[in-house]
């Protein structure tokens, strides 16, 4: 199901060979609200493009969901075809041996046009093995955004902060303006995993995990240790807003205008198009400019597509 070019920034499925009933190419998803929408529509559109494979997509919960009953399937040789699997679970899966057919492989085995250049440095090799071969396809990558209230900071006079000191100036006048100044949705992907990426900060023993499986893990460093106490200072103050583990409640107070500004991922930028009823704009994630040089590019996150392995030559010939 994958190709080089993605139907609206995800994947497109190659037509396969066959003469007979449709081939069914099975495609458990994590996607809902408005993301679920579209995969809705790329199956529909593929469905509707050639009648030789019919893909029929499932919702499967949450990324956590999916990865799961991913797993249970796999053990039960009742796998699906094409599984989407989130950051957290590619290491996982990629090297799960035996699990998974790379994705690179079943293109070029099936004569579709691929070119690994196609896809930036930060992408491909997030999906890719230790040799920079590309197991997964990526599908929906995001990184982290400031999505900032623009009435809100207008109404406080002030800009939006590129740092995280100038984040610290314009809290209080956001607060005297009667919101909130920020909150924040996922914890360990933007206050751990970005906050080392974008100060260019090891994050684990053995060249960040490349050079060995026995790691230690390098969250207690004074940087990180240093960006918590004020991130406790500016709850404390009132500046900081947690409104709990679920990624919508923190999003749903910015959407409610309690939140000046809120630190989500890029793939929430279509839904806040439909739920927010206000003028919004977007930035980096802040950094502090005592720490380490130049800030750098944070990392993506979201989710890629696998092909799992197990299945005959006709179905992957559809896949791919």
């Amino acid at each position: 199901m994958f190709r080089k070019t993605l139907m609206a920034a995800a994947a497109v499925f190659a037509i396969g060979n066959t003469a007979q009933a449709a081939t069914e190419i099975t495609w458990w998803h994590a996607m809902d609200g408005a993301l679920g929408d579209v995969v809705n529509q790329i199956t529909e559109d593929f469905n509707a493009s050639q009648d030789e494979y019919k893909l029929v997509s499932i919702n499967k919960g949450g990324y956590e969901d999916t990865m799961t009953a991913g797993i249970a399937a796999f053990r039960a040789n009742n796998q699906p075809n094409i599984i989407q699997i989130f950051d957290a679970g590619a290491a996982t899966i990629i090297n799960a041996k035996g699990a998974v057919k790379p994705v690179q492989d079943l293109l070029e085995e099936n004569d579709v046009a691929f070119n690994i250049n196609d896809y930036i440095p930060g992408v491909r090799y997030f999906y890719a093995d230790s040799d920079g071969k590309m197991i997964g396809m990526p599908f929906n990558s995001s990184t982290p955004l400031l999505y900032y209230n623009k009435e809100a900071l207008a109404k406080a006079g002030v800009d939006v902060p590129k740092t995280w000191q100038e984040f610290e100036a314009a809290a209080p006048k956001l607060k005297e303006a009667g919101y909130t100044a920020l909150a924040q949705s996922h914890s360990p992907w933007i206050f751990f995993e970005n906050f080392m990426s974008r100060h260019n900060l090891q994050m684990a023993t053995g060249n960040n995990g490349y050079d060995s499986t026995d790691v230690e893990i390098l969250y207690n460093n004074d940087a990180l240790k240093d960006h918590w106490q004020h991130v406790k200072d500016w709850k404390d103050a009132g500046y900081y807003g947690y409104y709990g583990r679920a990624w919508g409640a923190n999003q749903d107070a910015f959407v409610q205008q309690q939140v000046a500004m809120w630190i989500g991922s890029s793939g929430s930028f279509g839904g806040l198009r439909k739920s927010a009823q206000f003028d919004f704009g977007t930035s980096t994630l802040p950094y502090w400019e005592n720490v380490g040089e130049a800030p750098k590019s944070t990392f993506i996150g979201g989710a890629a597509l696998f092909a799992f392995s197990g299945h005959d030559a006709e179905q992957d010939a559809g896949v791919a």
